[in-house]
């Protein structure tokens, strides 16, 4: 029987970006002007390049080039930048630990997951841009475990694995806190709003409800889609099969989706591959 490691000391978690958090706290602010946020986001130079960057990247395919910071505001809106923003923090965030396997797999778990709730925000009647920004928080408190305690997670995980008891449970047991606590505790730190904060406790096993369109149910949904294509935190062999995700969403969005899974797999794996070769290099 394999016995968890006595919980280790608490660890600090890694910087987020100041730039990126004051920039999440002005978003949030009904009365924030759009030069406040470009006067924001433009006093970091490095930080400014690589969100425009990102937002002229093939992952995201705008037909216009975004030339400044202040364009990007009113081409994009609001919720495209703070998806933009929290990309390219997250990103810095996992600096320190990003070339680890793990870090590396639950990073393109939730991208992925991030961009099929893009996909498919419109047939859950949510903002595609806000939807793509809860996807990419859904699993932020494991990204944080995992940067935090590098080479402890592979425990957790054979634990959760060989006993049956839950991924929470087996954090709490190994490291003192588990990622739906550390989840809700980034997202105060980071300002990000309510609506979104419910994005970081859903869970790969998690169900939605019945017909429910919500944005819950759309990252459950989503989160299944991306492991079934094979964008999990552990390693599979089997062949991903589109169609169980039948199971998980509302029969009427079955019906307006079921027929450009494929295209999606394909997107999908294309824009991660371009976001891994363009902004994850050493």
């Amino acid at each position: 029987m394999i016995e968890p490691p006595k919980a280790p000391a608490r660890v600090p978690l890694p910087p987020f970006p100041a730039v990126a958090r004051k920039l999440l706290g002005a978003i949030a602010q009904d009365d924030c002007s759009m030069r406040t946020i470009s006067d924001l986001v433009g006093s970091d130079a490095a930080f400014t390049v690589e969100v425009l960057r990102l937002a002229n990247s093939a992952m995201f395919g705008l037909r216009h080039e975004v030339i400044s910071v202040l364009h990007a505001v009113s081409v994009l809106g609001t919720h495209r930048l703070r998806g933009l923003v929290l990309t390219v923090g997250l990103r810095d965030f996992l600096r320190s630990a990003r070339h680890d396997e793990l870090v590396r797999r639950c990073w393109r778990h939730n991208l992925a997951t991030a961009l099929v709730c893009e996909w498919m925000g419109q047939s859950y009647q949510q903002d595609k841009a806000a939807a793509y920004t809860a996807g990419l928080l859904h699993d932020v408190g494991r990204l944080a475990l995992l940067t935090m305690y590098p080479g402890r997670y592979l425990h957790i995980l054979q634990l959760h694995r060989k006993t049956g008891r839950p991924i929470v449970q087996c954090e709490r047991e190994a490291l003192g806190q588990d990622h739906r606590e550390l989840s809700a505790q980034l997202a105060r730190e980071w300002r990000l709003p309510v609506s979104l904060t419910k994005s970081t406790c859903v869970q790969e096993s998690d169900e939605p409800e019945t017909g429910g369109r919500d944005m819950s149910d759309l990252i459950t949904a989503s989160c299944a889609a991306a492991v079934e294509m094979g964008f999990s935190l552990t390693e599979t062999n089997n062949e991903p099969h589109l169609e169980m995700l039948q199971s998980r969403v509302p029969g009427s969005v079955w019906e307006e989706i079921k027929d450009q899974l494929v295209d999606l797999k394909e997107s999908t794996v294309q824009k991660i591959s371009i976001f891994e070769s363009d902004f994850l290099a050493a």
